[in-house]
């Protein structure tokens, strides 16, 4: 069982496992299952792959959610991913009343779970999560997480802040959260070198956001250009943790997108060919999956996953293959 907690020196997620493992992909199977159970409902479609879900898609959510933890999720990622101020039009109304829903529906799920998973309420970026460009002033930062973070903070057991593609919006979410006494997780999103977006380095992560006597339990990648990029980016992570004093139960994750073609890899692609690449948006199947989740934890993750396109097959392969490794066995691996 996953458990977080804390004392005088910050916030920890703890787990007797070998690691704590995400739920994962979220609209892609909830409008797959409205498509197989009500394909006339093309509005509720609709309204599943955007913020409404909790409120408009509440028995698929339900479904998705409980088929991730019966796979073996640790943890159950409320869809509160677009419950924020800055994709609400600052209409902190729409805000609760999503994120509300969304912590309703995964709660219940865990309560009603033998391994009672912990509910993380998801949050992401101001601006385009792929666009650094994007992301507004610090003004406007403080003043939009201030209010998600309060919100946030009511439900669920804690905050992942995900998806951010700078460190910029990264730190200042982590500012808010420590005042609030609020513990969470910090995602970033990285390109194919391993490096954020906005070309901050993840050594930058550790060294001003995951302080010890903080309440950030872990910092690490998400989503991302390629799965070759978040491997890059743990290695980075793993080496600098080590080499930090004070980080005792502090963690590192990591959940790419499952896609079996890069972003970087499509683009080059279409400029070779015209057109996007074959296989472009496709999963790599369970099998591919859990080798991956594999060298992340080899890598030194210790709260892993698959993120968009993944399914609760892929969770359920890699589970068992990481729970399976005997921690005596293994050297750590931080290149390839």
């Amino acid at each position: 069982m996953t458990e977080i907690i804390i004392n005088e020196n910050g916030a920890f997620l703890t787990t007797q496992a070998n690691a704590t493992f995400l739920s994962g992909g979220f609209g892609s199977e909830i409008n797959k299952l409205i498509a197989e159970q009500d394909p006339d409902a093309a509005d509720c479609i609709q309204k599943g792959s955007g913020f409404r879900a909790p409120l408009h898609a509440r028995p698929f959510v339900e479904q998705v959610h409980a088929a991730y933890a019966s796979a073996g999720a640790d943890i159950l990622t409320a869809d509160s991913f677009n419950a924020s101020m800055g994709r609400a039009d600052n209409n902190i109304k729409i805000v609760q009343d999503h994120a509300s829903a969304a912590a309703d529906i995964a709660t219940r799920v865990s309560n009603n779970h033998p391994q009672k998973p912990l509910v993380a309420m998801s949050l992401t970026s101001s601006g385009d999560c792929y666009a650094p460009e994007d992301t507004p002033d610090d003004k406007t930062l403080i003043e939009e997480h201030t209010a998600n973070i309060q919100t946030l903070s009511k439900l669920g057991d804690f905050v992942i802040a995900e998806t951010l593609p700078t460190l910029r919006e990264a730190q200042i979410i982590a500012q808010i959260a420590n005042e609030q006494k609020v513990p969470f997780i910090i995602a970033n999103v990285v390109d194919e070198d391993g490096v954020v977006l906005d070309g901050s380095s993840m050594e930058d992560l550790i060294e001003t956001i995951l302080k010890p006597n903080s309440y950030c339990m872990a910092v690490g990648a998400n989503c991302g250009d390629s799965i070759e990029g978040v491997k890059k980016a743990v290695s980075k992570l793993s080496s600098h943790f080590n080499q930090t004093s004070g980080l005792d139960g502090k963690q590192i994750i990591a959940y790419p997108n499952s896609f079996e073609v890069s972003l970087a890899d499509n683009k080059r692609f279409i400029e070779e060919e015209g057109k996007p690449h074959p296989k472009f948006g496709q999963a790599v199947t369970p099998q591919e999956g859990r080798e991956v989740i594999k060298n992340l934890f080899q890598r030194g993750a210790g709260i892993i996953g698959l993120c968009c396109g993944s399914t609760p097959e892929h969770t359920e392969h890699y589970v068992d293959e990481v729970n399976s490794i005997d921690n005596a066995s293994y050297d750590v691996a931080t290149n390839g």
